[in-house]
């Protein structure tokens, strides 16, 4: 047992990786090295003067064992208590670019010689209208997406609806004026060659600044002109299985690179996984990216628009299955 697991046992912290722990040596040697003396040769002492100070060398090893145990003890509180569970708070732009590192080891996940299986919780604006009389409504419909989608972009998709509620009153009223149409129901829908395309991210670059450039061509994805559209795409395609590790590193130091964005450090998902909330917002719309800190992986996106609506998709699995029936 290492002094890192000692420290990290005393305080009840959750487990930690090697690869942080190696940072963590790594920035504690860069802190006892800024401290060391330069090659400059130090002044003599005068003869009157000794005896009433400690000497030059002791007191300059007093203060260098000072200065390393502050910094051991930083630098150990930041690996073993993570930000928001007490350890040091750090910003929205340090923590992408540490989970960028993280997430370049993420195996992408493809449909292989089978299919490409995802479980995909929602929740969003669905609506009707009557058209003999003109009356429409406003709904909000969660539901649960499954979907098995071959290489060629054939497959099948099940669609659950869980909860469909109105927008407001105003909403139910006007529904019930047009004769109550029937509401969004569950659904299975089967699809042949190109009916349910893979977004095409093995031929996105790694870089971030090509990156920039690709999203908003709408090179693999559709997304607004602007910051927000950039963020919004960034989350979009890290949901993506089969994005490759090199791209998800880059997008994540794209992120990094975005200012205005806040790190909500300890906060959980539409369904109550525990994650990293990454917010950004331009008036009047607000993007929320929620990230397992241990994996990088996205656990949930989270939208309100213009109008203050909200919605939300909460990636919940995935997995090369054999079948367009097996899960994973």
């Amino acid at each position: 047992m290492d002094e890192f697991e000692r420290i990290r046992d005393a305080l009840g912290a959750t487990e930690t990786d090697d690869i942080a722990k190696a940072r963590a040596w790594a920035r504690l040697q860069r802190e006892i090295a800024s401290e060391r003396p330069s090659g400059t040769r130090a002044t003599p002492t005068p003869i009157s003067d000794r005896g009433q100070r400690p000497p030059h060398r002791r007191r300059y090893s007093v203060l260098l064992g000072i200065a390393a145990a502050i910094a051991f003890i930083a630098i150990v509180l930041q690996v073993v208590l993570p930000s928001g569970r007490g350890g040091p708070a750090v910003s929205a732009a340090s923590e992408l670019r540490r989970l960028a590192d993280l997430a370049a080891t993420i195996p992408p996940v493809g449909p292989g010689t089978g299919y490409l299986y995802t479980d995909v919780e929602t929740r969003g604006m669905g609506g009707g209208e009557d058209v003999g009389s003109g009356l429409s409504w406003d709904l909000l419909v969660r539901e649960r997406l499954q979907t098995w989608v071959s290489a060629d972009g054939s497959g099948r998709q099940v669609t659950t609806v869980e909860r469909v509620d109105f927008a407001s009153p105003g909403d139910r009223s006007r529904w019930t004026r047009a004769g109550r149409p029937r509401l969004p129901t569950s659904k299975v829908d089967r699809y042949g060659p190109g009916g349910l395309p893979i977004f095409d991210v093995e031929s996105l670059p790694s870089d971030p600044g090509e990156l920039r450039g690709a999203i908003h061509a709408g090179r693999v994805i559709e997304e607004a002109p602007g910051p927000l559209g950039l963020f919004t795409g960034i989350g979009d395609l890290l949901a993506q299985p089969n994005t490759p590790p090199h791209v998800r590193r880059g997008l994540l130091e794209l992120a990094a690179e975005i200012p205005g964005i806040t790190l909500d450090p300890a906060t959980t998902d539409p369904v109550g996984r525990p994650g990293e909330g990454f917010t950004f917002q331009v008036e009047p719309s607000t993007e929320t990216l929620i990230i397992d800190p241990g994996t990088a992986h996205v656990l949930a996106t989270i939208r309100v628009d213009p109008q203050g609506g909200t919605s939300w998709s909460a990636y919940v699995a995935d997995a090369a299955v054999p079948t367009v029936t097996a899960t994973a």
